[in-house]
């Protein structure tokens, strides 16, 4: 079946005039997404790709010939950032049959509003590999008829937030308001808001909520050094947030940085989301979600990133009159 699979689906991707990848899609033991692997590309998609890793993966030992071979048969997360939701909704389409159409902000990571096609494919398959159509356009800027996509729930939820943050009092007290209802909605133990000020070093808790009032936040974080919230910058690279939702991911940040995880686990935090809040491409602060609802992890991840231009919008006013 190998052989003569891989030549049917390389077939059907070749066929697409869009790039093109067809995905397999690993179900464990458990039910769960397992590896993702780029299993056939077609050359557009083998085009833009090339291009994409030449400016943020060192490939240049790798010719465009080779391009190929290079990529087929290996996990996507060996090019990326591994995304929660990415691998979400590509289970769906290759495991639960759904077609998926998706809009999706990476201009953090690669300068470009991303759309996202997702076509089941019925063919044989083992029992713990499936397969899926990849497909994608790329937008400089933010396409408000696409942005439609994002589902009412969503939707609602953001546009909740944006009056929240225009309520006609103090500043603070409407963030804090923001962040009771942001962990809320997650179903989170924890939720906050980091203010940074770069040229000071420095960062400041500008708003928190937490379950029940059961501690402090600025006082976890009063000894947290700088140099930690520095280093998310470079632990982001390549995504548009940090999601921990599992051992798994936690033990991926504790080699990339282990004094912070150290702090996660003495913190007793198990699940964890942060949003960079940017403006002018420069992080000016984060959200941070803790020990949120995990099997909501995809809603959640799309929310907090939508929500966050908005937050990162009024936080830079709030900076700028406490300017010295």
């Amino acid at each position: 079946m190998g052989k003569e699979l891989y030549r049917d689906l390389k077939k059907l991707a070749s066929a697409s005039p869009l790039p093109c990848a067809i995905l397999s899609v690993e179900k464990t033991k458990d039910g769960n997404c397992g590896e993702v692997n780029y299993f056939a590309i077609n050359e557009p998609f083998k085009r833009s790709f090339y291009c994409l890793l030449q400016q943020t993966n060192n490939i240049n030992s790798i010719s465009y010939e080779q391009f190929d071979s290079f990529v087929e048969g290996k996990s996507y997360a060996s090019f990326l950032a591994k995304e929660p939701k990415f691998e979400d909704i590509v289970f769906k389409a290759a495991w639960h049959g759904e077609p998926i159409r998706t809009y999706v902000d990476t201009t953090r990571a690669y300068g470009n509003w991303t759309e996202i096609i997702l076509m089941p494919i019925n063919c044989e398959h083992e029992d713990n590999v499936s397969y899926c159509q990849f497909m994608y356009t790329l937008n400089k800027s933010m396409d408000p008829d696409k942005f439609a996509m994002v589902s009412p729930e969503i939707s609602s939820f953001v546009i909740k937030t944006c009056l929240e943050l225009n309520e006609d009092r103090d500043f603070i007290k409407n963030l804090n308001d923001v962040a009771r209802e942001i962990r809320e909605y997650t179903n989170s133990f924890a939720c906050s808001l980091i203010s940074i000020d770069r040229e000071m070093q420095t960062f400041k808790i500008v708003s928190e909520s937490v379950l029940n009032d059961m501690f402090s936040i600025k006082e976890i974080f009063k000894d947290l050094p700088y140099e930690i919230i520095e280093s998310w910058d470079e632990l982001m690279e390549g995504t548009n947030s940090i999601i921990i939702k599992d051992e798994s991911d936690m033990h991926h940040y504790e080699e990339k940085s282990p004094f912070w995880a150290s702090t996660l686990r003495r913190d007793n935090v198990k699940s964890l989301c942060l949003v960079p809040l940017v403006r002018h491409k420069e992080t000016i602060g984060y959200l941070y979600i803790a020990n949120f609802d995990i099997a909501r992890t995809s809603q959640y991840k799309e929310t907090l990133e939508l929500i966050s231009g908005f937050i990162s919008t009024e936080l830079a006013s709030y900076q700028s009159t406490k300017a010295p």
